[in-house]
């Protein structure tokens, strides 16, 4: 006769019984007789006759990447000629809890901390609501056993469901036993292979990290449907009580309103949009157990794609980290903010990084004496995170959508006029602020003229911090065709005559990085109706003259 003595100590962040605990059961499984619940900061001692124990511990995200908390715990065996009896000796850290007082728990207790995981049934389904929880495990072992077990996701308006198999086993042979992960829900779409996500034939066996014989435990891969439901299917080729085929799944739901819309291919990259994401929020680095079991340089991207007619503003904020001697440093001007390092990519950096793959800004080492730094883009950016330390470089930044004029796409169809783009410097320049703009007016007509455009500038700037450029006008895909002219403010003052009867061009001026900001002025004079489409980037004053 065995009696088995565990000594066990655990802190917890927090001290929610329903999320995070330690169970301990009198048997191989959570059916069996459950002997202690521990939460908060308690430490026990438990003394138990019997040859099998079963230590429950759950804390943290259900779903990859995982948060990897812990409890220590000593093991001993003793062969005893007595019968002894089980005993448990508690010594709390935390008084907090006065569900920790009583060591009354059984089964009971237990379930009513689980019941609200989801719909619970006398089958081997399981049904969750995204109103009401927010992540979970549906292990199928323990549950009746049927030919078909499902676990159904019910998300909330703006969710995405992700899943994982934590482990499972499949022994039937032919693949007469499948796992299968759907996008969707069964009354929503049909369950078949335009929408399954993965199928797992058997025989199959993936198991869990505690038995995995690997040296390097790999995170079990991460499937995310793209409406707010998802519903993941076993079935067995025999409901025989000794058949032990079963799934183990982890969920939780996504919420992109808050968190931005997650990319199924990544395990941390976002996307905001400027219709459909809140107007403004704030951003941060990816926390470092997200990341545990991921070996090598890591890049998180955190895009922001504004609408049309509309602008983003990022700004990193802060910074806690200061690390000394830093071999990367940070330095700004007027083209932006550059990282000076032998070797960038060994280095923890963050990057603002334009549509095109221009780098506005790169940060580095200590660069909290720059902050604020930030972006203001009417096409997308994003933000990327590189990581080459375990830690990684930390940040904090705001984004903002604006809705505005003084960049985007416009249309007249006057024959003479004037269109102004307006003046950003009326609110004000700001310290390592930059901006990226692609302004768009189209003025159209039917009639044939010849088009002569006047462009001038006061300001000697490389042509790298602000250009417009004439192109031939093409009906498909991209408006701007072969490249007529080019013109920087360097120019001073040029003058552009378009072929006869080339009534339609564009003029284009992508631009980066630029400090400073321009008035914008497209006139046309003439005495005959003309057609033109044209990108303005930041002259001062451009004037397109038809003759």
């Amino acid at each position: 006769m065995y009696s088995h003595l565990i000594r066990k100590h655990f802190y917890s962040r927090c001290s929610h019984c329903t999320s995070d605990y330690i169970a301990v059961y009198s048997g191989p499984t959570t059916s069996s007789p459950l002997l202690k619940m521990l939460c908060g900061k308690e430490k026990t001692t438990l003394v138990y006759e019997g040859q099998e124990l079963l230590v429950e511990f759950r804390t943290g995200p259900e779903v990859s990447p995982f948060d990897y908390n812990g409890f220590v715990a000593t093991l001993s065996f003793i062969e005893v000629t007595t019968e002894a009896p089980t005993t448990i000796a508690t010594d709390s850290t935390n008084k907090t809890l006065d569900s920790m007082k009583s060591n009354n728990y059984n089964n009971r207790d237990l379930h009513e901390h689980r019941k609200d995981q989801g719909t619970v049934t006398s089958s081997c389904d399981l049904e969750v609501s995204g109103e009401k929880v927010r992540s979970g495990k549906h292990d199928t072992r323990g549950k009746p056993k049927s030919t078909t077990c499902k676990l159904l996701l019910r998300g909330r308006a703006y969710d995405t469901g992700h899943v994982s198999l934590a482990s499972y086993n499949l022994s039937a042979q032919s693949c007469q036993s499948t796992i299968e992960i759907f996008d969707g829900s069964p009354e929503s779409v049909t369950l078949d292979t335009t929408n399954s996500l993965e199928k797992i034939c058997s025989p199959a066996q993936w198991l869990p990290r505690e038995l995995a014989s690997q040296n390097k435990y790999a995170e079990p891969k991460r499937y995310s449907s793209n409406g707010r439901d998802m519903t993941v299917v076993l079935t067995r080729a025999s409901n025989s009580p000794t058949d032990e085929e079963y799934m183990e799944v982890s969920y939780y739901f996504h919420d992109e309103r808050e968190g931005g819309t997650q990319q199924p291919a990544s395990v941390c990259d976002v996307e905001y949009y400027g219709l459909t994401s809140p107007v403004e929020g704030s951003v941060v680095h990816p926390e470092p157990h997200r990341l545990f079991a991921m070996e090598g340089p890591v890049k998180c991207r955190q895009h922001f794609i504004p609408a049309p007619n509309q602008s983003v503003v990022i700004t990193v904020k802060g910074s806690t980290k200061q690390t000394p001697n830093n071999p990367c440093e940070t330095k700004c001007g007027d083209s932006g903010c550059h990282c000076v390092s032998k070797s960038l990519e060994s280095m923890d950096h963050l990057l603002l990084v334009s549509e095109t793959g221009h780098i506005v800004t790169c940060l580095c080492g200590n660069y909290q004496d720059w902050l604020p730094v930030g972006i203001r883009s009417w096409t997308p950016v994003y933000i990327e995170w590189s990581r080459s330390s375990r830690a990684g470089l930390n940040f904090h930044a705001a984004y903002k959508f604006i809705n505005d004029t003084y960049c985007g796409d416009h249309t007249t169809a006057e024959p003479e006029g004037e269109v102004n783009g307006g003046d950003l410097a009326s609110a004000g320049l700001k310290l390592n602020q930059y901006y990226q703009q692609k302004c768009t007016w189209i003025l159209d007509s039917p009639i044939d003229r010849q088009l002569v455009i006047e462009v001038k500038s006061t300001q000697s700037r490389p042509c790298t911090a602000w250009n417009l450029t004439i192109h031939e006008y093409r009906k498909n895909g991209d408006p701007a065709g072969n490249r007529l002219h080019t013109f920087c403010s360097r120019d001073t003052h040029k003058n552009f005559t378009m072929p006869w009867k080339m009534n339609t061009v564009v003029t284009a001026g992508p631009w980066e990085d630029s400090p400073a900001v321009y008035d914008e002025m497209a006139k046309s004079d003439s005495d005959r109706q003309h057609s033109q489409k044209r990108t303005i980037a930041s002259p001062e004053l451009a004037r397109a003259l038809l003759e």
